[in-house]
């Protein structure tokens, strides 16, 4: 022992020494940070769906129409013949002409109708989170369905004017080409529900 240092105290004979160490110090990083889920997209209810049809329908709608004009004038007729012969249920004879009017017209508007009943049916089967090839082979599967039903059912019966003078493959391929267009349903339901804040 060094000069002038004191010699600690002795423990007390008998009394226990305390060796515990003494506890660390509590860990000063701070606490993990709770990540919250994603948010769940609300279902999206009847009348956007409803919506979103006939946006779509009267869109396909105006593409048929567009094709039957465009096809009618290449083959020498005029433009308006296949819309008149669509109007046949409402004037009968009247509707086998080729000029445009209040026939044509009638013709117009039906189609359309048509075409947005069929896509606002389609829309309430849709699913929002379809693949797109998903989405067009069932726009395909209805449209053509859709098509043969009228032949079958409707038009054999209230407008046999249209399957005797209007080309199938015309009427066909006009249903093919609605068909495209409904498998852009699910895509605008998405879009829709995000214009709603749906999600």
């Amino acid at each position: 022992m060094e000069p002038g240092q004191q010699e600690p105290n002795p423990a007390p004979a008998g009394e226990p020494v305390d060796l515990t160490l003494p506890e660390p110090a509590a860990d000063p990083s701070p606490a993990p940070i709770e990540v919250s889920p994603p948010p769940v997209a609300q279902p999206i209810g009847w009348m956007v769906r409803s919506l979103s049809g006939v946006e779509t329908g009267i869109f396909g709608g105006v593409v048929t129409l567009g094709w039957l004009l465009v096809t009618g004038w290449l083959l020498g007729a005029p433009g308006w013949v296949i819309p008149n012969l669509m109007a046949a249920p409402f004037h009968g004879q009247r509707s086998l002409t080729a000029d445009f009017g209040y026939v044509t017209l009638s013709g117009i508007a039906l189609h359309l109708l048509e075409c947005a009943a069929a896509a606002i049916l389609f829309a309430w089967l849709a699913s929002p989170e379809w693949p797109a090839l998903r989405s067009l082979l069932m726009g395909l599967v209805l449209s053509v369905g859709a098509h043969a039903f009228m032949q079958a059912f409707f038009l054999e019966r209230w407008n046999p004017f249209l399957l005797s003078y209007a080309p199938p493959v015309i009427l066909w391929t006009a249903g093919l080409l609605f068909g495209v267009v409904l498998g852009c349903t699910p895509w605008r339901l998405r879009s829709m529900r995000r214009q709603f804040l749906l999600e």
